[in-house]
C-alpha cells in the first residue's frame, strides 16, 4: 500500500474508531452493561464513587458523546474532499483536526459527568 494512501486510511479509521468506541462504551454504561470496575468508561473519582454515580455520570455525558458521531460523519467526507482538492498532507491535517474535535468533546463530556455525579451525591441519590 502506498504510504500516502496508508496515512489517509489510518486517519479515516481512527476518526471512525474514536467515535464508535466511546459511543458504544458510554451507552453500555448508561444501560448498566458496563460496570465501574471495567477498563472502559469515564473513570474519575466522582464517577467511581458508586454504581449510581457511575450510571448518572454516563447518562449525563451520553448526549455529548453522541456529538462525536456527528464530528466523524462530517470529518470523513471532508477528508476525502480535501484529499482530492489539496492533496494528502492537508487531508491528514483535516483528519487530525477532526480527531482533536472528538477528544475535546470527550473531555467536556467528562466534565459534565463529574458535575452530574456531584449533584447526585449532594441530593443523596
Amino acid at each position: 500500500m502506498d504510504s500516502d494512501l496508508s496515512s489517509i486510511v489510518l486517519v479515516l479509521c481512527l476518526t471512525t474508531f474514536v467515535s464508535a468506541f466511546y459511543i458504544s462504551m458510554t451507552r453500555m454504561a448508561t444501560q448498566g452493561k458496563l460496570d465501574r470496575h471495567s477498563s472502559a468508561g469515564i473513570h474519575t473519582p466522582h464517577t467511581q464513587a458508586s454504581d449510581v454515580a457511575w450510571q448518572e455520570g454516563h447518562t449525563a455525558a451520553l448526549p455529548l458523546v453522541y456529538k462525536t458521531g456527528w464530528v466523524a460523519a462530517i470529518t470523513i467526507p471532508l477528508i476525502m474532499i480535501v484529499e482530492l482538492k489539496l492533496g494528502q498532507p492537508w487531508a491528514v491535517i483535516t483528519g487530525v483536526a477532526g480527531i482533536q474535535c472528538e477528544m475535546a468533546i470527550l473531555f467536556y463530556a467528562m466534565k459534565v459527568a463529574n458535575k452530574a455525579t456531584r449533584s447526585a451525591v449532594r441530593l443523596g441519590i
